[in-house]
C-alpha cells in the first residue's frame, strides 16, 4: 500500500494546515507545467494529488489511517528438523462403525446452521445498505444547508464564513459542477475585492483578502503572492515583503522575477544597495543563461530584443543604477548598454546613462544620451539637454 504520508513528506501526526502547505509546496515543485516531458514528474504529481484528495478528507483519511495500523499478517515458519516431533508408526485400527441416522441428522443441523448463516449475512447486509442510504441522504442534506448558507454568506459579503463552509462541505457533494463553480466564483470575487482595495490604498484590507485566497487555493497563486508582497511594501513592511517574495522564488517560481522585486526592494526602500546589487546579480545570470540556451554564444548579436520580458530590462537598469552608486561607472555603462538594447524606445535608459556619462566628465555623450531621452518624450531629457549641452 502507498503510504500517502511519505508522498507528501509528513510524518502520520500532521494536521491538515500541513497536510495543504506540503500539498502546495509538493504540486509546485513536481507541476507538469514546470517539468514539460517529465513522464517520472508526471506521475509523481498524480501521486501528490492522490494523497492530498485521500489525506484533506476526514472521512478518507479515518479509513486510511485504520488500513494503515492494521497489524501484518505473519506466517509461521515451518519446524526445522531438528524443532519437528518425532513421528510414530501408528499400528492399523478399522474404522468404528457410525450409526447411519447420526450421520443424517448431523447433515440436517450442519445444512440448518448454513441456512441460518445465509439469513443472518442477508439480513446484516440489508441493515447496513439501509444505514448507509440513511447515512449518505443526512449527509447530502448537510451539505445541501451549507451550500445555501454559503450563498447567502457571499451575498452579504461574508466572504470568509462561505469559503469556510464550502470547505467543510462532503467531498462526494463538492464535486457536483454547481459547487465547484460557486467555488470559482467565491475566488474571482474575493481577487476582485482585494484589487479594488488595493487601487483605493486601502493595503491593510487588500491584504486580509489576497491571504484568504493563498490561504484556501489548492494551487499556488503567483499573482496573489506578488500583491500581498506589493501590499507589505506600500505598508512599511519591507522584509516581510521580501520574505513573502522568497517564499515564491524557494517553491520554483519565477526566480527571475522574484530577485528582481526582491532588489528593488532593497535599492528603493531600504536604500540597501549592498544586497541590491546581489540580487540582480543572481537574477542576470539567470537571464543570460536564458540567452545562451536559446540563441548561444552568440546571444547579443542574434537575439530577438523584443521578445525579452520587461523584467529584464528592470534587471539591467537597477543593476547598472546599483553599480552607479559604488562608484563602478565602467560596469554601470555596460548594463545602461544592455537595457537600451532590450528596450530602445524607453527614454529612462539613456536619461540613467546620461548621468552616469557626466560623472565620468564625459559631457558629450551625455548631451547624446540627453537628447535621445527627449527625443522620446522625457520632459526631464529636455531639461538636462538645455543645462549641459549648447
Amino acid at each position: 500500500m502507498i503510504d500517502y504520508y511519505q508522498v507528501l513528506g509528513l510524518t502520520r501526526s500532521a494536521g491538515i494546515k500541513e497536510i495543504k502547505a506540503a500539498y502546495r509546496r509538493m504540486a509546485l515543485r513536481y507541476h507538469p507545467d514546470r517539468n514539460q516531458g517529465s513522464l517520472a514528474a508526471e506521475e509523481h504529481f498524480k501521486e501528490i494529488s492522490q494523497a492530498y484528495r485521500i489525506l484533506s478528507d476526514p472521512d478518507k483519511k479515518f479509513f486510511y489511517d485504520l488500513s494503515l495500523n492494521q497489524p501484518a499478517y505473519i506466517q509461521t515458519p515451518p519446524p526445522t528438523r531438528a524443532s519437528a516431533p518425532r513421528r510414530r508408526t501408528a499400528r492399523y485400527r478399522p474404522p468404528a462403525m457410525v450409526d447411519p441416522r447420526i450421520d443424517r441428522i448431523g447433515n440436517m443441523w450442519a445444512l440448518g446452521f448454513l441456512f441460518f448463516t445465509i439469513i443472518l449475512t442477508i439480513a446484516s447486509t440489508a441493515v447496513n445498505s439501509h444505514f448507509e442510504r440513511k447515512r449518505q441522504q443526512e449527509m447530502l442534506q448537510k451539505n445541501i444547508l451549507l451550500f445555501e448558507d454559503a450563498r447567502r454568506d457571499f451575498h452579504n459579503g461574508r466572504y470568509k464564513a462561505a469559503i469556510v463552509k464550502m470547505n467543510n462541505m462532503n467531498f462526494i457533494y463538492a464535486r457536483d459542477k454547481d459547487v465547484f463553480s460557486f467555488k470559482e466564483e467565491i475566488f474571482r470575487k474575493v481577487r476582485s475585492v482585494a484589487k479594488e482595495h488595493f487601487q483605493q490604498g486601502a493595503y491593510w484590507s487588500a491584504l486580509s483578502y489576497y491571504r484568504l485566497l493563498v490561504e484556501n487555493l489548492t494551487y499556488v497563486d503567483k499573482e496573489a503572492y506578488y500583491q500581498i508582497a506589493e501590499c507589505h511594501r506600500e505598508l512599511g513592511n519591507f522584509e516581510a515583503a521580501i520574505n513573502v517574495l522568497k517564499e515564491v522564488a524557494a517553491n520554483g517560481m519565477d526566480k527571475i522575477e522574484n530577485h528582481v522585486k526582491i532588489a528593488g526592494i532593497y535599492k528603493n526602500n531600504l536604500q540597501d544597495y549592498y544586497y541590491a546589487l546581489v540580487h540582480y546579480q543572481e537574477a542576470l545570470n539567470m537571464i543570460e543563461a536564458q540567452y545562451a540556451g536559446m540563441y548561444g554564444k552568440a546571444f547579443a548579436v542574434v537575439m530577438n530584443a523584443s521578445r525579452v520580458p520587461d523584467i529584464h530590462y528592470d534587471a539591467y537598469l537597477g543593476y547598472a543604477e546599483s553599480l552607479a552608486y559604488f562608484g563602478d561607472y565602467d560596469g554601470a555603462l555596460s548594463a545602461y548598454d544592455w537595457a537600451i538594447h532590450l528596450r530602445p524606445q524607453n527614454p529612462q535608459g539613456y536619461l540613467l546613462k546620461g548621468f552616469c556619462t557626466l560623472k565620468r566628465n564625459d559631457s558629450e555623450t551625455a548631451c547624446e544620451c540627453f537628447n535621445n531621452a527627449a527625443r522620446l518624450g522625457s520632459e526631464e531629457g529636455e531639461t538636462k539637454v538645455k543645462e549641459y549641452c549648447k
